[in-house]
């Protein structure tokens, strides 16, 4: 089970002003009215005592609202494991399609799990492999005892390779108890031997349903081999946490270190079938859309094979990029623009018409512009700030919002970088005056993320990385966009097909 301590962070403080009752953050800024429950929970917290001894009739609800808290920067939580009293059975899935080393790598990780193999059942997928694996893997010497294998007449994808395994009737394993967990690691991986374990513990709590852990580079030397190890978009830091849920800085659970109760998985009908990139997020996005919850726990650890070199590592994050067009059409809300944006992309606008006009005087115009903006902005946060509830003086008012401004021109940035770079040389041969708008939008990007991941390498290795990652995403983000377009809404189904249950 799930040991959550919580308590206010440093700058918040709850304040009784008027006969109402606040919440109030100093940075970031924010100013939260409380109804009666919602005070005498925040007051209880101590951030020693478990919540669940603190809250009689602990629910879901009451700790969605909290880990939205803690989102939003006003709250400060501690997990801790507790180990269960007795280990459920688990049917471990592994997909995999040629690569016949790295499976074998992958299965000898597994058969040394330090879990019972009376409650383990391991499944391994063949999707379609030229020649199949398992005579591959024999021919290893590495063995196949306590391994089931399933085989797929074609190649179908990673996502249809696991619902093969998991949304099927038949015990696969001969056992007579039918799992109550199914975990998928990807056969590129090789998990960690308590990797399983401590997955279960966090899935011994009954308010989640989903859990997954850390992945790190299996080889974790050159330039990429590090920049993914720290920066890959399926490591998700060191910090544990929920997933999905609003202002999470985890969004979803990647299917490479993933585990999830049966009767979930089977609810939200498993895997998208056909879907090669993108349908962990989609996965982790339905689970929480039904009321699941989703954790992240970094002890659950694997390491991945990540690609390093260029090629392959370009073309991947290619691929992923590309995904986020059926994600964008199904999932419209969680692609918002955050708030404020609009003002730094006007005042960007205005520094580019600038640099094209040239001219002090236009210079001039600009700064007026984005001067101007930014004291809207500012003067409509203010407005937004209750009458009579209590706020910080004049300086520390406009500190907050000096903060909260340049948060937003970074994130801006970082997401303009991202979904952009590849088409800014095209530009600047045609436009050369944005060359100065240009290198501080980069700039700013490439800090944003620095700051974002706080990656323990070079910057000058982080910014070799993340300039490759961003000019293969830009260019695959557009290929989705249209293609998504081309389909249009009535033939959605293209991209979100029908799931099929056969092995």
């Amino acid at each position: 089970m799930l040991l959550r301590r919580y308590r206010l962070s440093p700058r918040s403080r709850l304040v009784d002003s008027g006969g109402k009752k606040y919440l109030v953050c100093d940075h970031p800024l924010q100013i939260i009215e409380l109804n009666e429950t919602a005070w005498l929970l925040l007051g209880a917290l101590d951030g020693c005592t478990p919540v669940h001894e603190l809250v009689a009739g602990l629910d879901r609800s009451t700790l969605a609202y909290l880990e939205r808290m803690v989102h939003r920067g006003v709250l400060a939580a501690e997990y801790e494991a507790a180990a269960p009293e007795t280990l459920p059975g688990v049917r471990v899935i592994v997909p995999a399609h040629g690569r016949p080393q790295a499976l074998s790598r992958c299965l000898r990780g597994l058969l040394e799990l330090d879990y019972p193999s009376s409650k383990l059942d391991i499944v391994v997928v063949d999707d379609g492999s030229p020649e199949p694996l398992r005579n591959l893997i024999k021919r290893s010497e590495n063995g196949d005892s306590g391994i089931t294998w399933v085989r797929l007449d074609t190649n179908r994808g990673p996502a249809s390779a696991r619902n093969a395994a998991a949304l099927t009737d038949r015990d696969l394993a001969g056992k007579d108890e039918v799992p109550e967990i199914f975990a998928f690691i990807d056969s590129d991986c090789l998990p960690h031997p308590t990797w399983l374990r401590e997955l279960v513990t966090v899935l011994d709590d009954p308010w989640i349903d989903a859990a997954g852990g850390a992945t790190r580079s299996l080889h974790a030397t050159g330039l990429l081999g590090r920049y993914e190890d720290a920066c890959a978009s399926l490591y998700l830091g060191p910090r544990a946490g929920s997933v999905a849920g609003e202002g999470s800085p985890r969004p979803y659970l990647p299917s490479c270190n993933f585990a999830v109760k049966a009767g979930a998985f089977h609810d939200v009908g498993g895997y998208q079938t056909g879907w090669r990139v993108g349908e962990d997020v989609d996965l982790s996005w339905r689970l929480h859309e039904k009321g699941y919850a989703l954790f992240y726990w970094p002890e659950a650890a694997v390491q991945h094979e990540y690609r390093v070199s260029w090629v392959a590592f370009l073309g991947r994050k290619r691929d992923y990029a590309r995904s986020e067009g059926s994600l964008v059409s199904r999932y419209p809300g969680r692609f918002a623009r955050i708030p404020g944006a609009w003002a730094v992309r006007s005042e960007l606008l205005a520094l580019a018409a600038a640099s094209i006009a040239g001219g002090t005087v236009s210079m001039g115009w600009a700064a007026a512009t984005v001067i101007a903006l930014e004291l809207a902005r500012a003067g409509w946060r203010v407005s937004r700030w209750p009458k009579g509830a209590p706020r910080p003086g004049w300086g520390g008012f406009f500190a907050a919002l000096t903060r909260t401004a340049f948060a937003v021109w970074v994130q801006e940035c970082r997401l303009l970088v991202r979904n952009t770079l590849l088409f800014w040389p095209v530009v600047l041969a045609f436009l050369p005056a944005l060359a100065g708008v240009a290198g501080l939008i980069f700039g700013a990007g490439v800090a944003g993320e620095w700051q974002a991941k706080r990656p323990p390498i070079p910057l000058a290795t982080f910014a070799a990385g993340f300039t490759g990652e961003c000019l293969a995403y830009s260019l695959g983000r557009a290929e989705g966009r249209i293609a998504a377009w081309w389909r249009g809404p009535r033939r959605i189904a293209r991209c979100l097909p029908a799931r099929d249950d056969g092995a």
